[in-house]
């Protein structure tokens, strides 16, 4: 009976943890994109749950990149981001998690680019303000993380 229960136990518990094929998914099409969002948030929060050099997302990162190019949505990607980078490889590929996981859990804001960009900067400051995601805080991470705390990120994004 013991070697009956663990047997299940090491079954079902390898794949309640076992992590989506992403690069299965196809996102060629529209049509595969809108169908594929859910596994656009799971990559996303993926990429939000490991450290900046975690190199087991790389997969979830070039599929969101992928979903990106061939959806019906529209980014943009500013140069406060490419300053931030400096010394965070891989922070650009976040910053996308986080549009993309905005864009989706807010998809009445799709059309409204500043709104777009003050969630996935919110959601970017929750990232680089954890120790554990190894982000190195660079002048323009820490202009853009005490702007979010002092409630003027809305204001930081309007900067020049």
């Amino acid at each position: 009976m013991k070697t009956t229960f663990t047997f299940f136990l090491l079954l079902f518990g390898s794949v309640a943890f076992a992590q989506t094929d992403f690069s299965s998914i196809p996102v060629k099409t529209t049509e595969d994109c809108k169908k594929a969002e859910p596994q656009v948030i799971e990559a996303a929060n993926l990429i939000l749950s490991k450290a900046l050099d975690d190199a087991s997302v790389k997969d979830a990162e070039t599929f969101i990149v992928i979903w990106m190019t061939n959806c019906e949505y529209s980014f943009l990607v500013d140069d406060k981001i490419s300053k931030m980078e400096k010394g965070n490889k891989n922070l650009l590929f976040v910053y996308m998690a986080c549009q993309s996981k905005f864009l989706l859990e807010h998809v009445d804001k799709a059309k409204d680019q500043n709104a777009i960009a003050l969630g996935a900067y919110s959601l970017l400051c929750d990232f680089v303000s954890n120790a554990a995601n190894h982000v190195e805080m660079n002048k323009y991470v820490k202009k853009m993380v005490d702007a979010n705390k002092a409630g003027k990120l809305q204001e930081w994004l309007n900067e020049k």
